[in-house]
């Protein structure tokens, strides 16, 4: 037992399984009641290889580990449902607008397709952005391996431009739990997604960016984090602290993703997608992201709503009466890698002030 109060030993005769380490874990002071109202639920696949667990079983293991075979990794899924597993969290504002990062250490992803994609120390995570006044969901990040996409939250009366097509095909906004984002889980490399997929082509898109299976049986594959909540500015686990300034990758063969160093307010999180709108493939998740409130989506683009005296032509906004006091302009475009605004004003309303018609 260390200063803080931590306790941690292995058990030599069993490294794969969760309870392979023994460990006393000292008290700290709760999350923000916030950060445990707005915690998602994370929906595994039925048939996952594996599942979340404490980096702090994983650090012990890689600290003692000198030569040979290494795995350590938690294959039981009755854990999800013990309250043993941790999320972990951050916190960060900007102005009044809340945005925190939960994260979920994986200790070991199974390959793919042909030996592909298997490695040690996988964190995943999504950003939740709250309204400025903490009462709800703004919007949901969700991050796969460096890639990522934005869903919005509140009105979404705006039509798509022409509806069913591209990213007006499917559901709008994300699902929610009560007041949890319900986030779903790939099968092999654990992306967090706003929605299941219970079938793809085999080969390379199991593991791609928006091809990963995620196809729950029941609540026994649900994880609810915020039953237990540890703080990525706290010490509660001592891996935490030595994270803080880490350049060493996260096991032999491991990812070297440290979550202390990635701020929900840094420029990785500040944008709304990255990649290309190909379906079902790596960097897809451009596809999946969502225009702003208000605006209209077209296929590949943005429309941005009309001013309040103006009518919705499609794609331009008219008033008055032609050929007299008659005034028309075409709709501004934008693509979906905007900055993500940091204000209510697109998020859950629509722009309402003469400053908020600059976004995105």
């Amino acid at each position: 037992m260390d200063g803080s109060g931590y306790r941690c030993g292995m058990r030599p005769q069993d490294t794969r399984a969760l309870n392979a380490v023994v460990c006393v874990v000292p008290l700290a002071a709760p999350a923000p009641d916030y950060v445990q109202r707005f915690a998602p639920e994370l929906r595994h696949d039925r048939a996952s290889n594996g599942y979340p667990m404490s980096a702090q079983v994983f650090y012990e293991a890689m600290k003692n580990y000198r030569a040979g075979a290494f795995r350590v990794e938690n294959t039981d899924r009755a854990t999800l449902a013990s309250g043993a597993i941790p999320t972990y969290y951050q916190v960060r504002m900007i102005g009044r607008q809340t945005r925190i990062n939960y994260w979920w250490f994986s200790a070991y992803q199974h390959a793919c397709f042909a030996g592909q994609g298997s490695h040690n120390g996988d964190w995943e995570h999504v950003t939740v952005i709250l309204t400025e006044d903490r009462s709800a969901v703004a919007a949901v990040s969700y991050y796969q391996h460096g890639d990522h996409y934005t869903r919005i939250a509140g009105p979404r009366a705006a039509p798509c431009t022409p509806d069913g097509v591209g990213r007006c095909s499917g559901p709008r906004g994300f699902p929610m739990n009560g007041t949890h984002p319900v986030v779903y889980s790939g099968k092999y490399a654990h992306g967090s997604y706003h929605d299941s997929n219970s079938f793809g082509p085999p080969g390379p898109t199991e593991c791609a960016q928006f091809g990963d299976y995620r196809n729950p049986a029941s609540s026994a594959d649900y994880l609810q984090s915020w039953r237990n909540l540890v703080d990525l500015d706290g010490n509660q686990e001592p891996w935490i602290n030595d994270d803080r300034t880490a350049s060493w990758a996260w096991g032999p063969d491991g990812m070297s993703t440290h979550p202390t160093q990635r701020s929900p307010v840094d420029a990785e999180h500040a944008a709304s997608c990255t990649g290309s709108a190909m379906f079902g493939v790596a960097n897809a998740g451009c596809y999946q992201s969502e225009c702003l409130a208000g605006d209209d989506q077209a296929f590949d683009t943005c429309l941005k709503e009309c001013k309040s005296d103006y009518t919705n032509m499609g794609l331009t906004c008219n008033k008055g009466r032609c050929p007299w006091e008659w005034s028309v302009y075409a709709r501004n475009k934008y693509n979906f890698n905007y900055k993500i605004p940091a204000q209510d004003a697109g998020l859950i309303r629509r722009r309402n002030t003469g400053s908020e018609w600059n976004l995105p």
